[in-house]
């Protein structure tokens, strides 16, 4: 039968071999937790847009019932407001691919360093 030996690195048991695993182990943590984050934002980033798309169906849902003439006390109040939510859905999906774009661009800049 074959005894197994025990190989015990002699760095960890002095404070400086302690302290760089410790180090060492924090950074991984660390990374670990960037990464979620970035995946966190990201997943954030698509539902914005998501939830842009749905302003806009819902500005033009409005215009196409103004159009099937939809009774209506004040119709270029509604004409606006469906401009509105349109114009903010738009608005709200662009910024948020801007902000993607930026992100994934600080992403490969921070993989080409490592």
């Amino acid at each position: 039968m074959k005894q197994k030996t025990l190989h015990v690195d002699a760095h960890f048991f002095t404070h400086e071999g302690r302290e760089r695993e410790h180090q060492e182990k924090n950074f991984i943590r660390e990374k670990g937790m960037d990464e979620d984050k970035r995946k966190q934002r990201k997943t954030r980033r698509y539902v914005y847009m998501i939830a842009g798309a749905y302003i806009i169906w819902q500005g033009i849902s409005i215009g196409i019932d103004m159009k099937n003439n939809v009774a209506a006390d004040r119709p270029e109040m509604i004409a606006i407001s469906a401009v509105l939510l349109i114009l903010t859905g738009l608005a709200l999906i662009v910024w948020q691919l801007r902000k993607l774009k930026k992100e994934q661009k600080e992403e490969a800049s921070e993989d080409s360093l490592s």
